[in-house]
């Protein structure tokens, strides 16, 4: 009898309690890397939801912040959009121009559905940054996301979403589209839920970009100036000589026609 209590004492106690086990089970996993190189690079998300959540008429946003050495080019957004391949809400304007130190940070939405496995591709690029005598590379470090909502149109699933996840936040909150932000907002009928994740950093996200070195400047200008000229001076050759070519060529055959007549 007492070794029957013993062993049953020992299963309980290496057994996890009910609320361990419902967070292993239900937390929603965010996994996030960086990969390729260079100044175009991609960001792979790859989520994953437990039952019974998984497979419900639901969709989710993950909160992206990205640093102002960073932007994202609106067209090919669009275009993998309209080829279903993507779906975020983002800035309708990001100038792709304007340097590091004249740009801020800004947020991007990714959205996606309450799958098993779900993974998604966000392409980045990193800006050109002021040149410097110091150093030939500049750090970049990326911030993982930290926050997730969901929202369920039907009310059931809603409510599974509010009994079965941790939630953050017993407020409610809106999603604009135009700015794009998520807004707590509890006076009106806002369903987007922030719930807990389990972040898993795949790989670094840390960059290193090639930058100018300042002190170049000059040798550069000075190479530019002669070689646009060199350029010049041959284009107007070459397009001086040319006709003078084709003319040549009229001559002979001219010459050639009043010989044989």
């Amino acid at each position: 009898m007492r070794e029957s209590l013993i062993i049953a004492y020992f299963v309980l106690s290496i057994m996890p309690s009910t609320n361990q086990q419902k967070d292993l089970l239900t937390t929603p996993i965010v996994g996030v890397e960086l990969r390729d190189g260079g100044f175009h690079r991609d960001l792979i998300y790859t989520v994953q939801f437990d039952y019974p959540l998984a497979g419900k008429n639901c969709d989710y946003i993950l909160k992206q912040t990205l640093p102002a050495s960073v932007y994202i080019s609106v067209d090919q957004l669009e275009d993998l959009s309209r080829k279903k391949k993507l779906n975020t809400i983002y800035p309708r304007f990001v100038d792709i121009e304007k340097p590091t130190e004249e740009s801020s940070d800004f947020e991007i939405f990714v959205k996606g559905s309450t799958k098993v496995s779900d993974t998604i591709t966000l392409p980045i690029h990193f800006r050109y940054h002021a040149p410097n005598d110091e150093n030939s590379f500049i750090p970049v470090d990326l911030i993982a996301p930290a926050e997730m909502y969901i929202n369920c149109p039907i009310r059931e699933e809603q409510t599974l979403v509010e009994r079965e996840l941790e939630i953050e936040s017993n407020s409610n909150y809106c999603l604009d589209d135009t700015v794009p932000a998520i807004i707590k907002d509890d006076m009106h009928v806002c369903k987007w839920k922030n719930v807990r994740i389990a972040l898993h950093i795949k790989s670094s996200l840390h960059a290193e970009i090639p930058i100018g070195n300042v002190s170049a400047h000059p040798t550069v200008l000075y190479i530019t100036i002669i070689l646009s000229w060199i350029v010049s001076l041959w284009t107007i050759f070459r397009t001086r000589h040319i006709p003078m070519l084709i003319n040549g060529k009229l001559d002979e055959q001219r010459l050639l026609q009043k010989k044989i007549k």
